[in-house]
C-alpha cells in the first residue's frame, strides 16, 4: 500500500522535480563510488602509483579546461534559452569540432615542445596525449548530458552515468591487476572508459548536428568563454594546486597521502552540495519576494548545522584516513581539518555569490576567484619547498578565507548599491567562523593526545543528544523549503 502511494505521488511530480531527484541520486552514487574505490585502490597501489594518478586526476582538469575552452559548460546554457532546438543541435556539433581543432592544436605542441612540458606536469608523453583525447571525448558526452539536463531526460542520462562510475573501478581493478606498472595501469583504465564513451557520443553529436564549421557559431563560443576561462582556471586551482605543486616540489608519495586526506572531502561536498540544491533556489525566490529577513532566519541555522557537520572528519580523522588508506597514510590526519575547514568556508561563500549573481554581478565573482587562486599559488609557491605538503591545506585555507572575506566585502557593497538590507547574519557568521576554526585547532592538537580528543567526542555526542529535536525541527523546516 505504501508503495502504491509513493508511486501515485511520485507521478503527480513535475518533469523538473523528478529530473532534479535523479540527477541528485546520480550525483551520490558516482561519488559514493568513488570513495568507497580510495581505501581497494591505496591498498593495491603503493604511495608512489597512487599519488601518480591522484597527479593525472590534477593535471586532467586544468587541461580539459585549456584544451576545449571548456565550451561543454555555461555557454551550453545560453544557446540551449536563445536558439531552436533544430539550431542547438547544430551548434554542439560546430562546438564540438572547434574543441577537435584546440585538442589537435594542443597534441602538436606538446609533441614538439614536451621536454619543457615534462618539466612542469612530470607526466609521460604517453599518457599526456592520452589524456588529451580523453578530455576531448569527454566533451563529447558532456555536451550530449547538458542538452539531457536541459531537457530533463533524465533517464538515459542516469543509466550513462552510472555504467561509467561501475566501469571505471572495474575495468581500473582488472588492468592493475594485469601489468607490473599499476599507477599508469590505473590512469589507462579512466582514459579508456571516457574515451569509450565519448567516441560513441562524439559521432552521435556529429549526426545529430551534421556541422562541422560555422563562423558565427565559433565566434559566439570563444567570445564567451575565453572571458571566462579565469574563473574556470581559479576555481580548479584552488581545488587542485596544491597537489600538482606538491608533486612538483615534493614526491608523487606526498601527493597520494594529501589526496587520501582530500578524498573525505567528497562525502562532505556530497552534503553541502544537496543542502545548496534546495537552499540557493529558494534564496532567489525570496530576493525576487524582497524576503530577505526569511534568508537570514534560514541560512544562520544551516550555516550552523553545516559547522557540526563539518567537525565530524576532524574529530575522527585518524580512524578515517586508517580505513581510507591504512597505517602508511597516517601523516595525512595533520591535513584534514584545513580540508574541512574550506568545505564550510565555500559553503558560506556560496551564500554571498548567490546574491551577486541574483543581481547579475558576475565580475565580482570572477574578481574573487581570480584573487583567491593567485593567493594559493603564491603561497604555495613559498611555503610548500620549506614545510612538505601538510602546509597546502592551510595555504589552501588561507585563499579560501580570502575568498569568503572578499565575497562578504562584494555583498555589503551590492546591498548597498541595491539598497536592500542584508540577507544574511554577519554576526553570526563571523563568531561561527571564529569559534569553528578555535574548535579545529583544538582538536589538531587533540591527535597527539588521545584523552583530549575522546573527551571533545563524548562532549559533542552529550550536546547532540540534548539538542537533537531542535535539529531535527531545523532540518524538517529546511527539507519543507522545496515545497515553497
Amino acid at each position: 500500500m505504501k508503495v502504491q502511494l509513493i508511486k501515485q505521488y511520485y507521478n503527480k511530480l513535475s518533469p523538473s522535480i523528478k529530473a532534479s531527484f535523479w540527477f541528485t541520486v546520480c550525483s551520490i552514487v558516482q561519488r559514493g563510488i568513488a570513495l568507497i574505490t580510495v581505501p581497494i585502490f591505496t591498498r593495491i597501489l603503493s604511495k608512489e602509483e597512487y599519488g601518480e594518478f591522484s597527479l593525472y586526476q590534477s593535471w586532467y582538469q586544468v587541461i580539459l579546461i585549456i584544451s576545449t575552452l571548456n565550451l561543454a559548460a555555461d555557454v551550453l546554457n545560453n544557446v540551449f534559452t536563445k536558439y531552436s532546438k533544430s539550431e542547438r543541435y547544430k551548434i554542439i556539433s560546430s562546438f564540438q569540432s572547434l574543441a577537435t581543432l584546440i585538442v589537435m592544436c594542443c597534441i602538436i605542441l606538446v609533441n614538439t615542445f614536451y621536454s619543457s612540458i615534462h618539466h612542469v606536469v612530470k607526466l609521460p608523453l604517453f599518457v599526456i596525449n592520452l589524456l588529451l583525447v580523453q578530455c576531448l571525448m569527454y566533451s563529447a558526452l558532456k555536451f550530449w548530458t547538458m542538452e539531457q539536463r536541459y531537457d530533463y531526460k533524465y533517464i538515459k542520462l542516469v543509466i550513462v552515468t552510472i555504467v561509467i562510475a561501475i566501469l571505471n573501478p572495474l575495468l581500473g581493478l582488472l588492468l592493475v591487476h594485469s601489468y607490473s606498472e599499476k599507477g599508469l595501469a590505473r590512469i589507462i583504465s579512466v582514459c579508456v572508459i571516457d574515451i569509450c564513451f565519448g567516441v560513441f557520443f562524439y559521432l552521435y553529436n556529429l549526426k545529430k548536428g551534421r556541422l562541422i564549421y560555422n563562423r558565427e557559431y565559433w565566434r559566439y563560443g570563444i567570445s564567451f568563454n575565453l572571458p571566462l576561462l579565469p574563473n574556470y582556471l581559479s576555481g580548479i586551482i584552488l581545488g587542485l594546486a596544491d597537489r600538482i605543486m606538491i608533486g612538483y616540489y615534493c614526491s608523487n608519495s606526498d601527493v597520494a597521502i594529501y589526496s587520501v586526506a582530500y578524498a573525505i572531502s567528497i562525502v562532505m561536498n556530497i552534503v553541502t552540495t544537496s543542502i545548496n540544491a534546495s537552499l540557493i533556489p529558494w534564496i532567489y525566490k525570496s530576493c525576487k519576494n524582497k524576503n530577505y529577513k526569511a534568508i537570514k532566519d534560514v541560512s544562520t541555522k544551516i550555516i550552523l548545522i553545516v559547522a557540526l557537520i563539518s567537525l565530524i572528519p576532524s574529530i575522527f580523522a585518524p580512524e578515517i584516513i586508517y580505513i581510507m588508506g591504512s597505517s602508511q597514510y597516517m601523516s595525512a590526519i595533520w591535513v584534514v581539518p584545513s580540508i574541512s575547514s574550506s568545505v564550510y568556508i565555500m559553503f558560506v561563500a556560496s551564500l554571498y555569490i548567490s546574491i551577486q549573481l541574483f543581481f547579475e554581478s558576475k565580475i565580482t565573482v570572477t574578481i574573487t576567484s581570480v584573487t583567491a587562486a593567485v593567493a594559493n599559488l603564491v603561497l604555495n609557491y613559498f611555503l610548500i619547498p620549506k614545510y612538505g605538503f601538510i602546509v597546502a591545506g592551510y595555504t589552501t585555507l588561507v585563499s579560501y578565507i580570502i575568498y569568503l572575506v572578499l565575497h562578504y566585502v562584494f555583498n555589503q557593497i551590492i546591498c548597498k548599491k541595491e539598497d536592500v538590507n542584508n540577507p544574511f547574519d554577519n554576526r553570526i557568521i563571523i563568531i561561527s567562523t571564529l569559534i569553528f576554526l578555535v574548535v579545529l585547532g583544538i582538536l589538531t592538537f587533540g591527535y597527539m593526545y588521545s584523552i583530549l580528543r575522546y573527551s571533545i567526542i563524548v562532549f559533542t555526542v552529550i550536546i547532540l543528544f540534548i539538542g537533537r529535536n531542535k535539529i531535527l525541527k531545523e532540518i524538517k523546516s529546511f527539507i519543507s523549503l522545496k515545497k515553497k
